[in-house]
């Protein structure tokens, strides 16, 4: 059922499994009405959001989090501290998903996010924002628990 219904969503502070229950529900709207949403929100508090397939017991390594909300998220990769940042979810039909499927969408969305910073910050800050164009493949068992530590074909990165 396609449709060229969109929206933004800008949310206030939350907890995590509020924000997490959003962005589900904004997954299953664009999957059974094919509503694409973009959502930016916030943290209430310092959480610890998990990637999709890992492990909970994983937490245990990581204990500056141990005493933080945790919660999972519909996404892959790995753990973020989520703490006074802005995040943002985009929930889109497959049928929105264009050449490249989602992986050329996370690149583009990514292109066009340091395209925006680009023209907001100062020209040295801005010059220093880049696509990651090789990834760091590593057997699962070697991954990094914290996502930022990963690297993935078309991440935001900024350089030293």
């Amino acid at each position: 059922m396609p449709s060229d219904r969109m929206r933004l969503i800008i949310d206030q502070p939350q907890s995590g499994v509020w924000n997490m229950a959003v962005d589900e529900a904004l997954l299953d709207t664009a999957i059974n009405q094919g509503i694409a949403t973009l959502r930016f929100y916030q943290w209430a508090e310092p959480t610890l959001s998990l990637g999709y397939f890992q492990n909970y017991a994983e937490r245990e390594s990581h204990t500056a989090s141990l005493d933080c909300p945790c919660v999972r998220r519909h996404s892959g990769g790995g753990a973020i501290m989520h703490d006074r940042e802005l995040t943002y979810s985009l929930a889109l039909p497959v049928e929105r998903l264009g050449p490249g499927g989602a992986e050329g969408l996370y690149r583009l969305a990514h292109a066009s996010l340091i395209s925006v910073l680009q023209t907001m910050l100062p020209a040295a800050a801005g010059s220093r924002l880049r696509l990651c164009e090789t990834a760091i493949t590593r057997p699962p068992a070697d991954e990094p628990f914290l996502c930022f530590l990963r690297r993935t074909d078309g991440d935001l990165l900024v350089q030293d």
